[in-house]
């Protein structure tokens, strides 16, 4: 696998005056900022929205006592199919995501970054909500600064929510994930396993991993790139089972990157 391939790099989905507009939104709403914790056992299953999620095989581990924990449409998603979510987590800062919250739970605790929309946090009113920072451009620092005086947690990670999910949860001492739905490919010309149609029509980067060939939208492409830098770093610290059969799980299998040895 060659991921030196030249692509454009990453960038934010919407205008960078979007994401500090919603910050400075966000900041003056006097909820409680997300905490560091000490290590715990407790095992979280993180259910991204990638197309090989199956409920039979989340359920097993739910019943099991897994707390799951919904990123962006699996919040529906779980609920359709009787799960209610521990937690949930966004991070996208465009308007439309509001509509992953709409039927908001009271046992959720839900995990909103400071760059999302106002109408997620106005979806969200009376629910027992926290924010965090994900800092997605600099201009974002003095902004968090001057309001907070520097007692805010950096919450780092890659390019999209699941990748930021695992340092997010394991700030909050969790080191032991089941992850679902994390596949950074399309599977049967699907890219995730329920309608998100802001994700059609995108171009296509066809990879070759060992003996396999997937196709990626580029920023499955770039979840992919970003999850290896990731693991590389610091994903020795983590008990990490990644459910399902795309790129994801396809990498860690083989250890096609050096990365990852």
């Amino acid at each position: 696998m060659d991921f030196s391939t030249q692509l454009p790099k990453f960038s934010l989905n919407c205008p960078t005056d979007l994401v500090l507009e919603n910050v400075k939104s966000s900041i003056t709403r006097q909820l409680p900022q997300v905490q560091a914790y000490q290590p715990q056992d407790t095992v979280i299953g993180l259910v991204g929205g990638g197309p090989s999620l199956d409920i039979d095989e989340i359920r097993e581990k739910y019943d099991s006592g897994v707390k799951m924990v919904s990123m962006n449409g699996t919040h529906g998603w779980l609920l359709e199919h009787g799960i209610r979510p521990t937690a949930h987590v966004q991070v996208d800062a465009r308007e439309h995501n509001s509509r992953f919250v709409e039927n908001p739970q009271k046992e959720t605790k839900y995990l909103i970054a400071s760059q999302c929309p106002p109408e997620v946090f106005e979806a969200l009113e009376g629910f027992n909500v926290h924010l965090w920072h994900g800092i997605s451009t600099k201009a974002e620092i003095p902004i968090l600064d001057e309001y907070y005086f520097g007692n805010y947690l950096h919450v780092m990670g890659g390019s999209t929510v699941m990748l930021r999910a695992f340092t997010l949860f394991a700030m909050l001492g969790y080191s032991h994930f089941e992850v679902f739905g994390f596949d950074s490919c399309y599977m049967d010309e699907d890219h995730h396993a329920y309608d998100q149609p802001e994700n059609e029509e995108l171009d296509r980067i066809h990879i070759k991993v060992g003996d396999r060939e997937f196709a990626c939208a580029p920023w499955m492409y770039s979840q992919a790139k970003d999850f290896i830098g990731q693991v590389g770093a610091i994903g020795k610290a983590w008990n990490m089972n990644i459910h399902g059969n795309g790129l994801i799980q396809h990498i860690v299998k083989t250890g096609t990157n050096p990365l990852l040895a």
